[in-house]
């Protein structure tokens, strides 16, 4: 199933079963994953796991198309062996064990992400989004693509988080629930109020704007903690990919 070729590639067999489901579903279609992620990905890892939810890939003169299962076709069929199995995940490159887990929505909240983390550990959500967390169960990383859709919040884990910092901090979201972020304690962190509703909104608005405009965001949040330790974040190191434009954005506090 190309296991190889996703560990190579740093991807994760999670990731690519999110691509083939957002194919049964249409929210993507199978040129624009050739287009995103190559040829290659689409003949190594795609097309050889379509077949389970009644698709096949075609190569047309026009491109990559997914078609049903018993559609007759001229066109080159690719197939390639071994499906994929979504409960078995691709080791990560840098060799961290990953935990998969649904992104929480009002009355249904995993302690997973809404309890302690475990160290040293990759927390891939179903929004797309990847945590990873540091020696002491901290999220030191998150990345994903942004979206338009507003996630639920939960506002009992954004009052706990907001008052494991200074006085006067909020709950601040790495990813803001209406950028697709979610409203799980995994998303937030303790977060100077004056940087959350300055600074930080002002860039997330710049993010919506794009989105808005119909450009692709996506972005890179790195994490930075005081030496002397505690769970409340001294810098963010925010890397937003706008259209493949690389837009930095650093922040203190």
């Amino acid at each position: 199933m190309g296991g190889a070729w996703l560990i190579d590639k740093g991807m994760t067999a999670y990731e690519a079963w999110q691509d083939i489901k957002a194919l049964e579903a249409g929210t993507t279609t199978l040129e624009e994953l050739a287009i995103a992620k190559g040829e290659d990905y689409i003949m190594q890892v795609v097309a050889g796991n379509m077949g389970k939810y009644g698709m096949k890939a075609v190569k047309k003169a026009g491109g990559w198309v997914a078609e049903k299962v018993g559609h007759h076709s001229d066109d080159v069929v690719i197939t390639a062996p071994s499906p994929l199995d979504p409960g078995k995940l691709a080791p990560r490159a840098d060799g961290l064990p990953v935990e998969r887990v649904q992104a929480g929505s009002k009355g249904n909240w995993d302690k997973t992400v809404n309890g302690d983390l475990k160290p040293k550990t990759a927390y891939e959500l179903n929004n797309g989004h990847t945590y990873v967390t540091d020696a002491s169960g901290r999220v030191n990383s998150v990345e994903g693509q942004l979206s338009l859709t507003t996630m639920d919040r939960n506002p009992y884990q954004q009052c706990k988080v907001g008052h494991c910092g200074n006085a006067g901090d909020d709950g601040g979201h790495l990813i803001a629930s209406s950028l697709g972020g979610a409203g799980d304690k995994i998303n937030m962190v303790p977060q100077a109020a004056k940087l959350n509703r300055g600074d930080w909104k002002r860039m997330e608005n710049e993010m919506r704007t794009a989105l808005q405009s119909g450009q692709t965001v996506s972005v890179k949040i790195d994490i930075g903690y005081p030496p002397t330790g505690g769970v409340r974040p001294n810098e963010f190191t925010v890397l937003a990919t706008i259209d493949g434009r690389v837009v930095p954005y650093r922040f203190t506090q």
